[in-house]
């Protein structure tokens, strides 16, 4: 990134995060400033950021909400929460990660249980299994299941 960015950035596998503390006046502009040299650089280097997904997130209060923000002359859209490597996250920094996979499984159960006129113990833990084998927490789940 370039060396005329004071913000702090991090980058990863084509995501970036750009944040600065905003407490006085200045930092604002400064702010400003660095979404603009970032436009420099990725004309430079030829990687380019979608500023139509590019989002703003105050975290720390409503003092500084009122702050616009832009990239490639598009207006950067708020946002209160954030999904950022697959937990959710709020401005006021509190992960609902868990009450979202939760809903997600008690939709995924009452969708079992309209569509399965039988389910015995047995078919629905294979069942399970194998929807939710991608998460590290399913085994764990079926694991006092007697066969």
């Amino acid at each position: 990134m370039p060396e005329q960015v004071a913000s702090h950035i991090y980058m990863y596998a084509g995501d970036t995060k750009v944040f600065r503390s905003i407490s006085n006046e200045i930092d604002s502009p400064a702010l400003r400033h660095d979404l603009d040299q970032l436009v420099k650089w990725e004309q430079k280097w030829q990687l380019h950021f979608n500023a139509d997904k590019c989002k703003v997130m105050h975290i720390g209060g409503d003092k500084n909400s009122n702050r616009y923000y832009m990239m490639k002359s598009v207006g950067l859209q708020n946002t209160r929460e954030e999904k950022d490597f697959g937990v959710w996250i709020n401005n006021d920094l509190k992960a609902f990660h868990v009450a979202t996979a939760v809903s997600k499984a008690n939709q995924t159960l009452g969708l079992i249980r309209r569509t399965f006129t039988h389910l015995d113990c047995q078919l629905m833990k294979q069942y399970c299994l194998w929807h939710l084998s991608g998460h590290t927490w399913s085994k764990e789940m079926w694991y006092d299941i007697p066969n």
